[in-house]
């Protein structure tokens, strides 16, 4: 009973965590947008500074260099970015520009003001740098990967590390702890330049973290909202709800003995009613049926196993047993009687023919869970007692029946739902050497003659009723 009509989807590993990945890819497209804009911003504003204030040519020649590089990416990147093609590409060479920027534009400064005559201590101490530098590396962790903000924080030392240098070679530098011939004078604070640089290690090293669990978590709650849009074909939302909260991954569970109730429904003569109707409005049918049975089943906390063509097979009681699954589901039969006759009302002031079905319920033990293999899981219960719920289903056809359900059934269904219903007789069903007792509603009773089923020379009285028209 595990097979799968075309047009279903398992609950397969591959495709889930492929739709999770989407899900990233596109948060990271757009925080590489957002980079890009940051850094043309940011050359065009140095851009303009350098016309307005640039001294040498030098700086003019460095500031140009970096905004044609930034500027020129830009359009690149951006159609990269659009045909969802070499993401990890622009990222890597945004990454690479970025700390190229950031290195130089301490020395663009200090030769804008001056160059040799101007103490190289003002290139550490620019308040900028750590500005910049900062922004950038929040910029980058955006992008969802932690590798982003770690390699920018380690270019962001790397270049306080060349500035340092830079003035340490300066006769004219000096290093002391006076805090104020730091901020005031040409020294330079060891303490106040180290507690500076591990703010940035610091806020890299967070950032990063915070990158690696942003992308932890995106990947957890897509990965359970997929899980859930996954058990939505099979469960009714109260029983998602319970089911996620047992198990992280709830359809990796393997395969269990349990006692169920079984409901099969299934279309009388639909092929036939079909067959000179376009492929199109066939389907048409079949989706405005399918809605209307499967709400019914969910509002009755059933499971729904499968659709098979025209047909359905629900399950109570999976995946956590209830104690009233046969009731659940012979109240469902009944719920679905109900809205087959709404949906033929509909049909009939459309002009359109009338939907006739059988159904059959059983309870029993049954195998459930997981079946196939690991690249194509099906969801699915198998055993003798859906077989004999789908020869029942088969017997409304014989015995002009809407709905037909076992004894195993009846004797679990409360008095007041129980008097619905009344005995049709025992029939042998194949596969079972037992008669099986068979009930039916009160509702679909036969009026008229006596009839009988006879199977193997055993005969028992059917209640006197008016068959259906046999198809």
């Amino acid at each position: 009973m595990g097979r799968r009509t075309p047009g279903t989807t398992g609950a397969g590993e591959g495709v889930r965590f492929r739709r999770v990945d989407d899900v990233l890819l596109d948060r990271e497209i757009s925080a590489l947008r957002l980079v890009i804009i940051l850094r043309v911003l940011f050359v065009l504003t140095s851009m303009l500074s350098v016309v307005f204030i640039g001294k040498s040519a030098l700086e003019k020649s460095m500031t140009a260099t970096l905004s044609l590089l930034a500027l020129g990416q830009a359009p690149v990147f951006f159609w990269l970015l659009s045909q969802r093609r070499s993401v990890k590409f622009v990222g890597v060479v945004g990454l690479i520009t970025d700390i190229l920027i950031i290195c130089a534009m301490p020395f663009v400064w200090y030769y804008s003001v001056g160059g040799e005559s101007v103490l190289p201590a003002y290139m550490v101490k620019h308040p900028n740098t750590f500005v910049i530098a900062f922004a950038f590396m929040v910029a980058h962790s955006f992008a969802g990967r932690a590798a982003y903000p770690a390699a920018m924080t380690l270019g962001v030392l790397a270049q306080y590390a060349a500035v340092i240098w830079f003035a340490a070679g300066d006769p004219r530098t000096v290093f002391s702890s006076d805090f104020v011939l730091h901020m005031t004078g040409p020294s330079i604070s060891i303490e106040l330049l180290s507690a500076c640089l591990f703010s940035l290690a610091a806020s890299g090293g967070l950032l990063t973290w915070a990158a690696w669990r942003t992308d932890h978590n995106v990947r957890r709650a897509v990965s359970q909202e997929m899980e859930g849009t996954a058990l939505s074909r099979y469960f009714s939302p109260g029983t998602q709800e319970e089911i996620l909260r047992q198990a992280a991954d709830p359809l990796a569970r393997q395969a269990e003995r349990k006692d169920i109730a079984v409901l099969f429904t299934d279309l009388r003569g639909f092929t036939a009613l079909s067959e000179d109707v376009a492929p199109e409005e066939v389907m048409a049918w079949l989706r405005e049926y399918h809605e209307r049975v499967v709400a019914v089943v969910f509002e009755h906390g059933g499971t729904l196993d499968k659709f098979l063509g025209d047909g359905m097979l629900a399950t109570f009681g999976v995946p956590t047993p209830t104690g009233d699954e046969a009731e659940r589901a012979v109240r469902a039969a009944l719920g679905i009687r109900g809205a087959l006759a709404e949906l033929n009302a509909s049909r009939a002031a459309r002009g359109l023919p009338e939907f006739k079905q059988g159904a059959g319920v059983h309870f029993g033990p049954a195998i459930v869970g997981n079946v196939g293999v690991p690249e194509r899981l099906e969801y699915t219960v198998i055993g003798d007692t859906v077989n004999v719920a789908s020869r029942l289903e088969g017997l409304c056809k014989e015995l002009h029946r809407k709905l037909l359900l076992s004894q195993q059934v009846f004797e679990r269904l409360p008095p007041t739902l129980a008097a619905e219903l009344h005995t049709v007789g025992r029939k042998r069903v194949r596969g079972r050497q037992e008669p099986i007792v068979l009930y039916a509603p009160v509702d679909d009773e036969q009026t008229g003659a006596a009839a009988t089923v006879t199977d193997n020379g055993e005969q028992a009285v059917l209640l006197s009723g008016e068959f259906e028209p046999a198809e």
